[in-house]
């Protein structure tokens, strides 16, 4: 089974739409980031949140596509998370858009 993701970015001041887009994974590619942000985040402050638990053979595909979008929305309250290179590679983040919607987020931030 492969679930859809939509990836929305938010101006964060204007909550402006910056991109939108598609990206289709499997639970196995869900399961393998976790295990890598566990490895990378071990010493972080805040433990990562709860991996959903694989189903037995009586699988709710509805009741997973929600647990899944939940678990990654939990991930954004990490600061540090879209340093993480294997979440951008995740989300289908390309370098130079992630450094385009990171100019525009901060052109605008209020200034200090």
């Amino acid at each position: 089974m492969i679930f859809d993701i939509s990836v929305v970015a938010n101006s964060k001041r204007t909550r402006e739409i910056i991109s939108s887009y598609l990206v289709r994974r499997r639970f196995r590619e869900f399961d393998e980031l976790h295990q890598i942000l566990k490895q990378k985040f071990v010493k972080y402050s805040k433990p990562l949140p709860d991996f959903p638990k694989k189903f037995g053979f009586k699988v709710d595909w509805d009741k997973r596509q929600v647990k899944l979008e939940y678990y990654l929305r939990l991930l954004l309250d990490y600061t540090d998370i879209f340093e993480c290179i294997p979440f951008r590679q995740f989300l289908q983040i390309q370098p130079k858009r992630f450094n385009e919607l990171r100019v525009k987020n901060k052109s605008l931030q209020p200034e200090d």
